[in-house]
C-alpha cells in the first residue's frame, strides 16, 4: 500500500496546470556525464512543464520554467531512500546542487549544458535517444 500512495504523490506534486506551455526539452531523456558517479550516473526527463529521474541514490521531479536559454527546476523533490553508499550519496548531493544552481541551459540534440547565474558550466548530460542511434 504504501508504494502506491508514494506513487500517487509524487504524481500530484509533478501534475502541470492546465494551460502551463511545455517546455522546448519535453520529450527528451538525458544522462549525467560525471565520472564520479559512476553507476549511479543521475539522469532527467522532461514531460511538458515537469522534470523527473534519478540522482545517483534516489527518484527526483521538479517544475520546470523555461524561457529560451533560461531554465530553473522549482519545487525540486525527491524520494527518501537510504542510499548507504557514499558514491550514490555524493552523486545526489552534486546533482540535487546543480538543480537548485541551474539559471540557464544550452542544448542541441545531443548534449545539455546547464549553467549558473554567470553562466559557468554546472553539468553536461547526453541525450539518451542519441546514444541508441
Amino acid at each position: 500500500m504504501r508504494p502506491l500512495l508514494l506513487t500517487l504523490a509524487l504524481a500530484a506534486c509533478t501534475t502541470t496546470a492546465p494551460g502551463t506551455p511545455a517546455i522546448h526539452l519535453s520529450g527528451t531523456t538525458w544522462t549525467m556525464e560525471d565520472p564520479d558517479s559512476s553507476p549511479h550516473s543521475p539522469t532527467m526527463s522532461f514531460l511538458d512543464a515537469r522534470a523527473y529521474g534519478y540522482d545517483g541514490c534516489n527518484s527526483w521531479f521538479a517544475s520546470v520554467q523555461q524561457d529560451g536559454e533560461e531554465l530553473r527546476f522549482e519545487r525540486i523533490g525527491v524520494t527518501r531512500r537510504a542510499c548507504g553508499a557514499a558514491p550514490a550519496t555524493a552523486a545526489e548531493r552534486r546533482f540535487l546542487n546543480v538543480l537548485s544552481a541551474t539559471r540557464f541551459g544550452h542544448y542541441d540534440q545531443d548534449v545539455l549544458v546547464l549553467l549558473d547565474e554567470q553562466q559557468h558550466q554546472l553539468a553536461r548530460f547526453n541525450n539518451d535517444a542519441s546514444e541508441r542511434r
